[in-house]
């Protein structure tokens, strides 16, 4: 009887969540689909002005939608740079190879060194790996408030300030929740499979490499997708530390906060904008859903 109790609680609370999260997507979609329609409603002069349809569909057929909006914004997404004393238009092609860049190379250096890190810490028995998991949560648990002055500092003092490689070296560090989680995969892994190898006459780096890791791809390719995702919505960083590598994030953000134009300056083109932005992570979403959305399990035995 107290079996049945607790299982019925337990379809309740299931079904109570599953509504919350149904009405928190259904949220989301609706959001999308507004900034959708209203990136091709029109926004000029005194007639068909946004403010009198701010909620319906755009007015006329698809094909009369103010598909322009992209062409314009495109033309106007820039960040004006100086660099060695000369003033330089970066425009958006050139901000888009920025974003690949600094998205999918951070992600990599982001992931990659928190994996050597955690397999090495997994695979000892020395007593130090305790000490790095403390100083991993330590870090984690202490915010640092006002510390981009000195690191600015540093970078210039090294001549990596404004450069894409001072910006990987700081990306090169286990101090992540990524730490964490590696290191539980790591320990799932069987250590008879690695034994065996050993047995076999694999070395350590082809246990590594050709054994272990394979074996926790899924979860590695995860991660590095959200920090990919993570990045390339990322404009606060090359702000501060890449004036010369503005990214298509900084981009879209100089369009809606700083740039002067006034033909620009209207919610349709800011959604057009943002949706130039957007795009990429649909179409990322879409090509890794099932990544994202499995089940990361890993085992040494094929079904």
């Amino acid at each position: 009887m107290e079996m049945k109790r607790k299982k019925h609680k337990f379809e309740v609370f299931f079904f109570i969540a599953g509504i919350c999260l149904a009405a928190y997507s259904i949220f989301l979609i609706v959001l999308i689909m507004w900034g959708f329609f209203t990136s091709v409603k029109a926004d000029l002069g005194s007639t068909n002005l946004f403010r009198l349809n701010k909620v319906g569909l755009p007015e006329g057929w698809p094909w009369q939608w103010e598909w322009k909006n992209y062409a314009v914004i495109k033309d106007y997404v820039y960040v004006d740079v100086i660099k060695d004393g000369t003033r330089y238009r970066i425009k958006m092609l050139a901000m888009t190879i920025n974003s690949v860049m600094y998205a999918v190379g951070g992600a990599l250096v982001a992931v990659t060194v928190p994996a050597f890190v955690a397999y090495a810490s997994s695979k000892t028995n020395y007593k130090f790996n305790a000490v790095l998991d403390v100083i991993c949560l330590t870090c984690m648990a202490i915010p640092i408030v006002g510390n981009q002055p000195s690191n600015i500092q540093v970078l210039k003092e090294l001549n990596l300030y404004d450069t894409m490689i001072g910006f990987y070296i700081q990306k090169a560090h286990f101090l992540t929740s990524y730490y964490l989680i590696l290191k539980a995969s790591f320990r799932s892994v069987p250590k008879a499979i690695s034994e065996a190898a050993q047995i076999e006459g694999a070395g350590n780096y082809r246990v590594m490499f050709r054994i272990v890791f394979p074996m926790i791809s899924k979860i590695f390719t995860t991660l590095c997708l959200i920090e990919f995702i993570t990045l390339w919505n990322d404009y606060t960083y090359p702000l501060l530390y890449l004036n010369s590598y503005p990214t298509l994030a900084y981009g879209i953000f100089y369009l809606v906060f700083q740039n002067g134009e006034n033909r620009i300056r209207t919610t349709p083109m800011r959604m057009a904008g943002s949706f130039i932005l957007f795009t990429p992570i649909l179409v990322v979403f879409l090509i890794f859903k099932d990544k994202l959305m499995q089940n990361l399990s890993m085992g040494g035995v094929k079904e």
